[in-house]
């Protein structure tokens, strides 16, 4: 409506970003995931999809690796100046690193 009532030209570029995929929760990288939660929390975290891009976009759909996302303190990220605050990657360190050493173990 925009083109026609103005004037306007309009082109569309889309650029693709990543696929969306889907991930069992019965593969060793979520159990392992899921234990490391345990661990911390006293509890596995509730399974859920998530509406992101990151490289994992590219690393389960296109080479077939299962693939869970865990990130630090996004509030900057992919900001002009993208920062993680150092008080806010003990946590996510930990469980990364736990669910390394329990998919390891697995």
């Amino acid at each position: 409506e925009l083109e026609r009532e103005h004037g306007v030209t309009i082109k569309t570029d889309w650029l693709f970003v990543g696929e969306s995929y889907r991930i069992e929760p019965n593969e060793p990288i979520v159990k392992a995931l899921q234990a490391a939660y345990e661990r911390e929390d006293g509890r596995p975290p509730e399974l859920a999809g998530m509406a992101i891009i990151a490289d994992t976009h590219r690393l389960a759909p296109i080479g077939k690796v299962p693939t869970v996302p865990l990130g630090f303190d996004n509030e900057f990220a992919h900001a002009d100046q993208e920062m993680v605050r150092l008080d806010r990657l003990e946590r996510p360190l930990r469980l990364m690193l736990l669910t390394v050493l329990n998919y390891l173990e697995g």
